[in-house]
């Protein structure tokens, strides 16, 4: 089953300025990226006329913050994706009814060749389901579309055809193979990146445990020379009271020395018998 994608999103008309970026610029080219992603075959985006190349009186649609700009980038996405892609650039719809197609025809041209005219939703919607239902004629191709007055279209498969394709179909081929090589090669890197980001947290973790190891080996020998500090002081004040004890020791009288007597010994008296 062939798988194919429709975009038809577009800002309304307003003042916020960030509108066209977000949805005509940014969110379309993320529409664009995932259904690249999802393998997705065809990819039909309804842009403007105008978009490729500025010209009045299309080019005053950008005075809408850039919308045409944003829509131009959106399909180059779209052209590099390397999906079969298939661009409608219609011309103004505001004012055009359901009615419109039974006075104007359809006329397509090649990209970058309609600068003015107009288109009912109506005829645009039944383009885009004709380019759905016979993708081979619409593949890799820019129509620029309008209504002209007295213009009588039978066959929109022929209308299709009638515009040439921007790619053959090996250019597309190869060119899907190099997007798929290249995501290849995305994917690759981004492994190699996770790996060298876990690396460098399992290496960071290291080096806090390493540093925290110094932080207490630096505390412990910082407890150590405390200690030590502390005993040699106290060994210092041993010395100092061993030394006063000795300098008492010298002092002391000495303990074998004869007793003083309070009066000479007397001699014995010589008597006669």
């Amino acid at each position: 089953m062939r798988t194919q994608v429709v975009c038809t999103v577009g800002a309304s008309e307003g003042l916020e300025p960030s509108a066209p970026k977000r949805i005509d610029g940014e969110g379309t080219i993320a529409l664009v990226e995932a259904a690249a992603a999802a393998g997705v075959q065809q990819f039909l985006l309804v842009s403007s006329i105008g978009t490729g190349k500025l010209g009045f009186p299309a080019g005053v649609l950008n005075l809408f913050w850039g919308v045409l700009t944003w829509k131009r980038k959106a399909e180059e996405a779209l052209e590099r994706s390397g999906m079969s892609y298939t661009i409608v650039r219609p011309g103004g719809m505001e004012r055009p009814t359901d009615t419109y197609k039974r006075t104007h025809g359809l006329v397509l041209k090649p990209r970058d060749t309609t600068f003015g005219g107009q288109v009912s939703r109506l005829q645009v919607a039944e383009l885009v389901a004709a380019a759905l239902a016979t993708p081979g004629i619409a593949e890799n191709k820019c129509l620029e579309v309008v209504a002209e007055e007295g213009v009588v279209v039978t066959d929109l498969e022929e209308l299709l055809e009638s515009i040439p394709s921007e790619i053959t179909k090996e250019a597309q081929e190869e060119a899907q193979e190099a997007v798929a090589a290249a995501r290849g090669e995305l994917e690759e890197a981004l492994d190699a990146v996770e790996s060298a980001s876990e690396a460098l947290e399992s290496a960071a973790a290291r080096a806090a445990a390493a540093e925290a190891a110094l932080a207490e080996a630096r505390g412990d020998e910082k407890e150590a020379r405390a200690e030590a500090a502390a005993v040699l002081k106290e060994g210092k004040g041993a010395q100092q009271a061993l030394a006063a004890a000795e300098g008492k020791l010298e002092k002391a009288p000495c303990a074998d020395a004869p007793a003083a007597s309070g009066s000479l010994p007397t001699a014995a008296a010589a008597g006669g018998p």
